[in-house]
This record gives C-alpha cells, structure tokens and sequence, in this order.
C-alpha cells in the first residue's frame, strides 16, 4: 500500500525475478497467477522462488520488493495398482454373513 495520493500513489507489480514464465502478475492489482497449463509436477520442483517489486507513481518513484515462495501441492494423479494381477482366497462354505475373505495390500 501506499499512502500517497493521486498519480504518487498509483502502484504498479512486476515480477522480476523467476526461473522462467510460470507466473504471471497484475500490474495494477499484484494478483499473481499461473502462466500455463499443466505445467506445474510437484515431483519436478515443489517450490517456486518470485521476486515481486512495486513502485509508485512519484517523480522519483518509491519501489519496495519482496520474495514470494509458491508451494505446490500434490495431487491425486497416480491410479492405483494390485500388487498382482490374481489375488485368490478361499471361504468356508458355512462362513458366517460378513466374514472377512481377503484383505489387498498396498502394491510397493
């Protein structure tokens, strides 16, 4: 925020430090958002690292900056698997109703 007003308050958002375009910024409101599809793998990189600066609209102009740390958050994208493709189990014929016949394991 900045407590100036008329054109000496008018603040602008760049971002100017970031490995590559991943991120984007509203240069009026600061909103940063994702800057592709699909390009985000926890299993790749898990953390993003954005300089973000703003400035005002005085002559000269005030800037301040600071570091914004973008965490990724797995999601659920990996189907689940049988640890075999035949699981055999057997039951009493006399078994009684809700008699456990198997219990599956975790594939490794």
């Amino acid at each position: 925020s900045d407590g100036d007003s008329g054109a000496d308050g008018v603040l602008t958002y760049t971002i100017t430090s970031q490995a590559d375009n991943t991120f984007t910024i509203n240069a009026t409101s600061g909103e940063i958002s994702l800057n592709c599809v699909g390009c985000l793998d926890v299993g790749v990189q898990d953390q993003f690292f954005l300089v973000v600066e703003v400035q005002d609209g005085g002559s000269p102009p005030k800037s301040a900056s600071c570091t914004v740390v973008v965490s990724v958050k797995d999601v659920n994208n990996k189907a689940p698997v049988f640890p075999t493709s035949i699981i055999e189990g057997s039951v009493s014929e006399d078994a009684a109703n809700g008699t456990t016949l198997l219990q599956p394991q975790r594939a490794p």
